[in-house]
């Protein structure tokens, strides 16, 4: 049994938390906010308790994982587990990488990395089903911005959530792409306020080119109907995530009794755990699987994951 201390508590936070609570090896000690009294039996304005945890997951909003993330390097000897983005500044970048943390034991959540959908697809590019990868195309959209508590939430001030959209929900899909294919050679990214509720960016566009001639196009936005929906064509196949299922679908030389080209047939579906339309359940308990697993075994957490976690960080950050 480890113990775990909290930071953050509505929303995300609370679906980590409630995921985190079935474990029946990990005790929440600690439910940490800096000055109110929370509705949490373990609610505690003492900073200092949380240092006696094995484990604290940092799930306040993007632009206090600095200021924590310093606070705990300086005498904290367990696991942390931060939620992207890792910092919300260039320069608080650079000072990141000189605080004395153990990357060995620092694990910044970039759940997709975890995903059946990274599975899949990492799978049909190495065993050839889909081919020589031409274009990526992803659609991530919901109305938030629309809500009425929305103006008045750290997401809707620039101050505080300075790259927009792209930070929270675009940054996901950007690791996975970087994760696979290595750094863009070119892009272009274009953010918008299309509702004028609050003043950060609650839309943008990217467009990435990659060394190996992918082109991926995304669109996320916080001020449209729900939405998402995932395609990526290859020379041979085609992966897709529409109507609640990923399907993957092959070969090119696909012909009907005439000798005309049809619709490769579906060779694989899987529909993603739990309600969520968009993988976010299914890769954030894989996420925090993988990350319990290391800390119930006091074993050293990948160094790759923390490099990759600032390069995609310093991507989003310089644009």
């Amino acid at each position: 049994m480890i113990s775990a201390g909290f930071i953050g508590f509505n929303n995300h936070a609370e679906r980590i938390r409630r995921i985190v609570e079935k474990s029946q090896k990990v005790q929440i000690d600690v439910v940490y906010h800096p000055t109110k009294k929370l509705n949490h039996s373990k609610s505690s304005n003492k900073f200092e308790q949380l240092k006696k945890c094995d484990v604290v997951f940092i799930l306040s909003p993007n632009n206090t994982h600095f200021h924590y993330l310093e606070l705990f390097s300086k005498d904290y000897k367990g696991y942390i587990y931060c939620e992207k983005p890792p910092v919300s500044s260039l320069e608080e970048l650079e000072k990141l990488k000189l605080l004395s943390l153990d990357p060995t034991k620092v694990f910044f959540n970039f759940q997709l990395r975890f995903s059946s959908l990274r599975e899949l697809l990492e799978k049909s590019i190495e065993d050839g089903s889909i081919g020589d990868p031409l274009n990526c195309f992803i659609s991530s959209t919901q109305g938030l911005a629309y809500k009425k508590n929305y103006v008045n939430s750290w997401r809707a001030d620039i101050r505080q959530h300075p790259n927009g959209i792209a930070e929270t929900k675009a940054i996901h899909y950007i690791d996975l792409l970087f994760l696979l294919f290595g750094s863009p050679v070119e892009y272009s990214y274009k953010p918008t306020n299309r509702t004028n509720n609050g003043t950060a960016f609650d839309t943008c566009h990217f467009s990435l080119t990659f060394k190996n001639g992918l082109i991926a196009n995304l669109i996320m936005s916080y001020a449209a109907p729900l939405t998402f929906e995932f395609n990526f064509l290859g020379t041979n196949g085609i992966l897709k995530y529409r109507s609640d299922s990923l399907t993957l679908k092959t070969p090119r030389d696909s012909f009907d009794e005439r000798g005309f080209f049809i619709e490769p047939s579906e060779k694989i579906r899987i529909k993603p755990k739990g309600i969520e339309s968009d993988f976010t359940q299914d890769s954030l308990e894989k996420s925090l699987e993988y990350f319990l697993a290391y800390t119930l075994q006091n074993k050293n957490l990948p160094r790759e994951l923390f490099e990759q976690s600032l390069n995609t960080n310093h991507f989003i950050l310089q644009l």
